[in-house]
């Protein structure tokens, strides 16, 4: 019998939107979340990246990571890399 955590297998690649996997999983049982959110301006298909002000883009991932806040454990840690693209349409400075 396969090991789960709530519905989500242990040890196994699980593909998909991580915010329809994240209601999936029991609140504080993550040790770890890495993660690298498309950085804002630099896709051209649909989803997060893409909208038209830099703001919305902050919100949207505001949101998540509220989401995500309770399913780390107590003692968890979250990686973000975020932010380190130069060939971009934006001027940062």
């Amino acid at each position: 019998m396969q090991k789960k955590i709530g519905k989500i297998a242990v040890n196994k690649v699980t593909a998909g939107d991580c915010r329809k996997l994240l209601e999936g999983l029991p609140d504080e049982s993550v040790d770890i979340i890495v993660t690298s959110p498309p950085y804002w301006g630099q896709r051209l298909s649909a989803g997060t990246g893409v909208e038209d002000d830099p703001r919305d883009f902050v919100a949207t991932l505001t949101d998540l990571f509220q989401a995500l806040l309770p399913k780390l454990r107590e003692s968890g840690i979250m990686w973000v890399n975020l932010g380190d693209a130069y060939n971009t349409p934006i001027n940062w400075r």
